[in-house]
């Protein structure tokens, strides 16, 4: 009898340990994540409808992928609880900015990458500094990241070295 008890044991253990391990993106993500101080988000898909995946692959130029960028929620708490994350396997390729954005705003919802969207840069505003826009004139060019769900996106830019945003309603 206790031989039943310690089999039901180890498989209630085995299903925890399993249960924790559910993996929504990618392991190499995961660790990088966890490098960064951060893990998954925590029910990210606990939301109706479709949804994008909290990553995606070909941020930068070439191989799909050698880069990505996703979301992951701060181990520790903080009022901006979200990292985005960007990875680049080719040390010769910088991502332009630093790789890490600090996000206090909406919940995180789907990534994708535009690259052939043209925004007016004036909606954009300096994730350190949301006092003024970017630039008064212009529009975006390369690779942007859009955050979006439910008719709502925030789009992310990196404009002369530093990260900006643009949320619609």
């Amino acid at each position: 009898m206790n031989s039943k008890i310690v089999l039901l044991f180890a498989i209630l253990i085995t299903a925890a340990s399993a249960a924790a391990d559910n993996l929504i993106m990618p392991q190499e993500l995961v660790l990088f994540a966890k490098k960064n101080g951060c893990s998954q988000v925590v029910d990210f898909y606990n939301v109706p409808g479709m949804i994008n995946p909290p990553y995606v692959y070909g941020y930068l130029p070439g191989d799909p992928e050698n880069s990505a960028v996703f979301w992951c929620q701060k181990n520790e708490s903080s009022d901006k609880p979200y990292l985005l994350l960007f990875m680049s396997k080719i040390p010769d390729v910088p991502i332009g900015c630093p790789y890490k954005i600090e996000w206090g705003g909406r919940i995180p919802v789907g990534l994708s990458i535009d690259r052939n969207i043209s925004l007016p840069l004036l909606n954009f505003y300096y994730i350190d500094n949301t006092d003024k826009p970017i630039s008064k004139k212009g529009v975006t060019t390369g690779s942007v990241v859009v955050d979006y769900y439910d008719g709502i996106s925030t789009y992310f830019y990196c404009f002369k070295g530093r990260w900006a945003f643009y949320t619609t309603d």
